[in-house]
């Protein structure tokens, strides 16, 4: 997908939360652990909407403990209205500051050097994740259409599991990761070549595995797992403490 189909994506994620109603905001959230809708737009309004736009203008190369040093993070919790308001506020300066960037800019990221359009794709994902998690806590599902399905589980395996991977003990051996109506097939190689465990299934049930949403259990979870399953374990393992609520 390209920056500006994530931009509109990510966009459309932060009308749908800003929109959500005050007396909901206290729901709990069960994919985020001790945490109410409240929390998850508290979660958003400054880990995305302060911290992103910092990233997207920090220069590639910066110590990592330098690159948000300057952020004014809020001091305590916003609620009710105020949590809205402020949600409303950091997350349109975030898209404010996406549409006046160059995409192909070079800027820090997670991920080391890179450039812009990796918080675009970031900012979409993210709010996307969270949104499925506020609206299964609200008993209020839309469906995301297959092209940004893909694109949520290829930017999970193409960044956020590596990523994940740099601070624990890589799995024992490799990953194959397929949905046939995403017409996906994507490897995590680790040790061997050929990957020593498969996960397969619906694109909506992959992401929510990939992310700690779903259970580490075929039969209840609705993917399916073939090859080494002690492979396949650690993997949902080292998912589920990287992931899981966030």
């Amino acid at each position: 997908m390209a920056p500006q189909q994530h931009l509109a994506w990510f966009t459309e994620n932060v009308e749908w939360f800003r929109a959500l109603p005050e007396d909901q905001l206290e729901t709990p959230v069960p994919n985020c652990p001790g945490w109410a809708v409240v929390d998850v737009l508290n979660h958003l309004a400054s880990g995305l909407g302060l911290a992103y736009p910092v990233a997207m203008a920090t220069a590639p190369g910066t110590p990592t403990e330098l690159v948000f040093s300057a952020v004014a993070w809020p001091t305590t919790a916003a609620s009710g209205r105020a949590a809205i308001e402020q949600f409303s506020a950091n997350l349109d300066g975030c898209i404010r500051a996406f549409e006046v960037a160059d995409p192909n800019a070079s800027c820090w990221t997670y991920a080391g050097s890179g450039v812009a359009a990796f918080w675009f794709r970031r900012a979409a994902i993210e709010t996307a994740l969270h949104r499925i998690d506020v609206e299964e806590a609200l008993a209020t599902t839309t469906s995301m259409s297959a092209e940004r399905t893909r694109d949520a589980i290829v930017e999970t395996l193409e960044f956020a599991l590596p990523f994940a991977i740099t601070s624990t003990a890589a799995p024992s051996g490799s990953l194959r990761v397929e949905s046939d109506e995403l017409d996906l097939r994507f490897d995590l190689e680790v040790g061997p070549a050929s990957p020593e465990a498969n996960i397969s299934g619906p694109g909506d049930v992959l992401l929510r595995a990939l992310w700690g949403r779903q259970p580490a259990d075929s039969d209840r979870a609705g993917f399916v797992i073939e090859g080494d399953a002690a492979v396949a374990d650690e993997w949902l393992t080292l998912i589920e403490r990287a992931f899981a609520g966030r």
